[in-house]
């Protein structure tokens, strides 16, 4: 299983809470892979600063001097128990690579079998902002993917997710289990416009509309650029819970300030069906080396925004044609990584290597293949994205797929 933990935020003593869970499974003979931050935080408070630099070159260097820190501390808390940790350090540059992926992969996988519990963090002193995964939960959840984990525990600080910020709005309700991301983003959405109708009302009535709504957002969905829940990060755990789901792994969101739940989930003991919000592993996840690092391993550079049937399509495991594409956004090259998104609600279905850069795109946004040629002035692949680079997010996957080999 794979854990998500930012120490930074959490007092001594509930790490070695933490600590003393990771030690409770590793005795019960389940492995474990701890995913953390806080290098950059930790150098700050090293050196007395009270403000998060701006400067990439001094947040690189507050992380090298926080890791070391970071590190001692989970070396004093596990070497108490006999437990062996090994420190892996990645960076999205990293794991674009294939070869690397598939290195990091097997480093990984021989840890596990020697007994070790690996420590993972991204590499603040050499990731820059453009090849950064940005929040680490993106990180947890390629390293569950890749180890073929069943379980990915993001730790936060609230005890699970609600439809709105139970805080301000009493009709906010939790949600215990999600068995499928597209009916969470719909109920989630549906969610989002009755509070933005509510802050067209407030701001009409007391002129506070602005405030509210900032913190109302809070729990919102995810809108069609992406979103933010504030900055409590939800919105990237729902993305890192998407990504894990669809790689066959179970993700648990629960509060940081009781680790020992995660020993109550995984064993199943009574009443840990409270615990936290669960969303269930697809029933025919991502399968092959290959596709999990096309899923995982690479950041996408733009979106293909598609009309309804090409969603169908692509969750249908077949290719993605230009007819079926509506907008394109951002700029790269072909033979590189986009994300496939349904233009009627923003969420995100598949991700995928396009055979065309995004200016051919635009030339031939909505055409039949047979028009792509005369458009163009020059031959080329009927399809946009072939079904072979392509990764379905929504949680299904062809059964010749199964059978795919690194």
């Amino acid at each position: 299983m794979t854990l998500r933990v930012r120490p930074a935020e959490l007092a001594l003593s509930t790490l070695g809470k933490l600590v003393d869970s990771i030690v409770a499974l590793r005795r019960l003979n389940h492995n474990v892979v701890l995913v953390t931050s806080g290098a950059v935080g930790v150098g700050c408070r090293e050196l007395g600063l009270r403000k998060r630099p701006d400067s990439l070159r001094t947040k690189q260097a507050m992380a090298a001097i926080g890791q070391c820190k970071l590190m001692r501390v989970y070396d004093d808390l596990f070497r108490f128990s006999g437990q062996t940790i090994a420190q892996i350090l990645l960076t999205r540059e990293n794991l674009s690579q294939k070869h690397q992926y598939f290195n990091a992969r097997n480093t990984m996988r021989e840890l596990l079998r020697l007994g070790v519990v690996p420590i993972v963090n991204e590499n603040d002193t050499v990731a820059t902002e453009e090849l950064r995964f940005g929040d680490n939960d993106r990180l947890s959840s390629l390293v569950a993917g890749m180890v073929e984990a069943k379980w990915l525990f993001l730790l936060t600080d609230v005890d699970k997710l609600y439809t709105a910020d139970p805080r301000l709005n009493p009709s906010a309700e939790a949600i215990d289990i999600v068995h499928d991301m597209e009916q969470l983003h719909v109920r989630l959405s549906a969610n989002e416009d009755a509070q933005s109708s509510g802050r067209e009302h407030l701001s009409e009535s007391d002129g506070q509309g602005v405030a509210h709504s900032k913190r109302r957002e809070t729990f919102t969905s995810v809108p069609r650029g992406g979103t933010q829940w504030g900055s409590g990060g939800m919105a990237t755990k729902i993305i890192a819970a998407q990504l894990a789901t669809a790689a066959g792994v179970n993700v648990c969101i629960m509060h940081g300030r009781r680790p020992e739940g995660i020993l109550e989930r995984v064993l199943d003991k009574k009443g840990s069906s409270r615990i936290g919000t669960v969303f269930l592993a697809s029933r025919e996840p991502i399968r092959g080396g290959r596709k999990r690092w096309i899923a995982h391993g690479l950041a996408p550079k733009g979106k293909l925004y598609v009309d309804d049937g090409a969603c169908r399509a692509v969750t249908r495991h077949n290719s993605l044609f230009a007819v079926g594409i509506r907008e394109v956004e951002g700029d790269f090259e072909a033979d590189t990584a986009v994300s496939v998104v349904r233009q009627s609600d923003g969420l995100e279905v598949g991700r995928g290597l396009t055979n065309y850069s995004a200016d051919e795109l635009r030339r031939v946004i909505g055409l039949q293949s047979k028009e792509m040629r005369r458009v163009l002035g020059y031959p080329g692949p009927e399809e946009v994205i072939h079904r072979d680079n392509l990764v379905d997010l929504l949680g299904t996957i062809s059964s010749s797929d199964a059978d795919e080999t690194d």
